[in-house]
């Protein structure tokens, strides 16, 4: 409708304190504050923000390296515990003699057996089936029949023993407790002198194909 026809048109009415208000949302959004400097309030904020998350990067960049050291040291643990060759060819790995603190079925302690043993001492893996706590037990003990302790209770050495395996078994190192330098523990030697009957049946099979027959390791 246009102003000739006699109807005045519609007038927006000033309203300077919704426009101030307005204004200075924005100027506080902008962190200045009124002087053009920058917003003390706005600034504090925007250094913890930066300083949090510079903190955080620092945590997650040690634990990184923590992480980083932790495999490193599990990978040399298992370097020095996974299989070698002996002199003769044989496969060698170490393993730890378990439940040396307790005492035998007969009273005598296994802490009092394993300081009368030497370091290369020779020793036996005698299976324990009787065991009322584990069938698959597996003794470790010294040539005259004292036990030091059990081989690890993971069931496979009794099972490996009854196929026909045979080891080497010796005293590879006794050591102190770090919380009690009273106690020792032993770290054992072991090398595969043969492996179950059935591997040892099929290794002279092939030898026997060879041309010349098997080859010695010298």
């Amino acid at each position: 409708m246009f102003a000739g026809d006699g109807v005045q048109p519609a007038t927006r009415r000033w309203r300077p304190g919704v426009r101030f208000r307005a204004a200075r949302e924005a100027w506080e959004k902008s962190g200045l504050a009124k002087d053009g400097s920058p917003n003390r309030e706005s600034a504090d904020k925007e250094t913890t923000l930066i300083l949090g998350v510079t903190q955080t990067m620092w945590w997650i960049v040690l634990l990184l390296v923590f992480g980083l050291l932790v495999f490193l040291g599990a990978k040399s643990a298992r370097r020095s515990n996974s299989g070698t060759e002996s002199p003769t060819g044989n496969r060698v790995y170490f393993a730890q003699v378990h439940g040396i603190t307790h005492k035998n079925a007969d009273g005598t302690s296994r802490q009092d057996i394993i300081e009368g043993c030497r370091e290369g001492e020779e020793l036996a893996l005698v299976p324990e089936p009787t065991n009322r706590f584990d069938r698959d037990a597996v003794k470790v003990c010294r040539a005259n029949g004292e036990q030091l302790g059990y081989w690890a209770a993971d069931g496979r050495m009794a099972g490996d023993l009854a196929s026909g395996w045979t080891y080497r078994v010796t005293v590879d190192e006794i050591y102190p407790f770090a919380e009690n330098h009273r106690k020792h523990g032993v770290k054992l030697r072991v090398e595969v002198l043969t492996m179950s009957r059935t591997t040892e049946a099929r290794k002279r099979k092939n030898a026997a194909k060879l041309p010349h027959g098997p080859v010695s390791k010298g």
